[in-house]
């Protein structure tokens, strides 16, 4: 991962440590086309192209590594999130409480 030694993580969330990194890349195929046949003579033709993929995070040990644009989905998703960018702030998630009936199947 890129962020080594003294990087500074991006926000604290329940126990984790948040690092933005641009090392998790996915392949995609730079054109598709509907038809099977044309496809496949498109993908030998113009190959694929490596960009983020912003539907991983990766954990290792209490370390979170994601894309820049997956720390931002995780902040605008919780509403707890509202300094994240200050390094070392610890966020609390808001108790939820379930009010209604819970259908069960017999």
């Amino acid at each position: 991962m890129e962020n080594r030694g003294n990087a500074q993580p991006a926000l604290h969330y329940m126990g984790f440590k948040i690092y933005e990194t641009t090392a998790i890349t996915k392949q995609v195929q730079r054109r598709r086309h509907r038809k099977r046949r044309i496809n496949k003579k498109w993908l030998k033709r113009y190959g694929y192209k490596t960009v983020l993929d912003d539907e991983k995070i990766i954990r290792v040990g209490d370390r979170l590594y994601a894309t820049p644009n997956m720390v931002k989905k995780l902040v605008e998703t919780s509403a707890s999130l509202k300094d994240y960018k200050s390094p070392g702030k610890t966020i609390t998630v808001p108790k939820f409480e379930f009010k209604g009936e819970l259908n069960e199947r017999t």
